[in-house]
């Protein structure tokens, strides 16, 4: 029996939802000094407490088209031109921009973009050394993610009622 479809609602109450696990799971990566897994953990906090953001605020559709936010990793753009609900401070907005540039490629056969961070390791995927960021990038993102996901649950009370926004400290 095939899944219904999702409404708007739905959608952004999982997004958000999926935030605040990645946010956490930040920061428990951060605790045990594994900071390449911690700002990835990050990207997809950010990722998708923008997407339910968009959800609530933006053109929803199911399934989505593959030239939508749906399907993309990086959703500041988009909000910045749909959700007027959400205003972030400028080093709030830098560290999330940082997030979505340290994002790999959504193709494997494109190359990275002139500015991303990821190396291709010629054989299968897109990796990066253990060691390429540091403390000071992940604790970065995470105070950032701290910050955003009691924003947008604040700024959408009612769309997101019932659901906690609460990431750990550091």
């Amino acid at each position: 029996m095939p899944l219904a479809s999702p409404t708007a609602g739905e959608y952004s109450r999982l997004c958000f939802r999926a935030s605040v696990h990645h946010a956490r799971d930040a920061v428990v990566a951060f605790k045990g000094a594994r900071y390449v897994s911690a700002i990835i953990s990050c990207q997809h906090a950010w990722e998708m407490a923008g997407k339910a953001a968009l959800a609530i605020d933006g053109a929803f559709a199911w399934p989505p088209s593959p030239r939508t936010w749906m399907v993309w990793h990086a959703v500041m753009s988009d909000v910045h031109r749909t959700c007027t609900r959400l205003k972030f401070s400028r080093r709030i907005e830098n560290a999330l921009l940082n997030l979505e540039q340290w994002l790999p490629p959504s193709s494997r056969t494109t190359n990275p973009g002139p500015n991303s961070e990821y190396f291709f390791d010629s054989v299968t995927a897109w990796a990066l050394p253990a060691d390429y960021f540091g403390a000071l990038h992940a604790r970065t993102s995470i105070r950032a993610i701290q910050r955003v996901i009691p924003l947008v649950k604040a700024k959408y009370q009612s769309e997101l009622k019932g659901l906690r926004a609460t990431v750990p400290a550091i």
